[in-house]
């Protein structure tokens, strides 16, 4: 792809062995990290990102990231996945708010994540979405896991 390339529904990305970054015209910045795929799909919401892999989300002018078409987020995120039903996801300075909407469409909070603190999230699809999700751990980021997580997504050095 080269830069200003126009994404259109259900195109998938895949990037291999490389990353790519990519802007929404929502003001949202998604840094891909190797091995992860991206597509913009058709759902209740509206066109929504959806992905595998890991994940760098930052909002320039939004409010909230739809995540993946799993979860919604506010503010900056690091999403990766663990295995096929548990996401991890890290915040750096600001804490943000995991949410989803129910089957009668009325949003509600997953869980909360405060700064500096990575958060395990599985879920079972299954279940109703209210009863879906399950905080599988939540703990502190550690110095050399905070270094590691801005020189690898937020420094722009890996995103020219």
């Amino acid at each position: 792809m080269t830069a200003g390339t126009l994404i259109g529904l259900n195109h998938e990305i895949r990037t291999n062995n490389g990353h790519m970054e990519i802007r929404s015209h929502r003001g949202i910045i998604y840094r891909l990290g190797t091995n992860t795929t991206f597509s913009i799909q058709q759902r209740i919401e509206g066109e929504v990102p959806i992905f595998y892999g890991k994940v760098y989300m930052d909002t320039l002018r939004a409010d909230t990231i739809v995540d993946g078409g799993k979860y919604r987020t506010s503010c900056v995120s690091l999403t990766e996945n663990i295995d096929p039903v548990t996401d991890r996801y890290y915040a750096l300075n600001d804490p943000f708010e995991i949410m989803e909407y129910d089957e009668q469409g009325r949003e509600f909070q997953i869980a909360s994540v405060a700064p500096f603190t990575k958060l395990d999230l599985r879920f079972n699809n299954n279940l109703v979405m209210r009863e879906k999700y399950q905080v599988v751990s939540r703990a502190a980021l550690n110095d050399e896991e905070i270094d590691s997580l801005y020189s690898e997504w937020v420094s722009p050095v890996n995103w020219k």
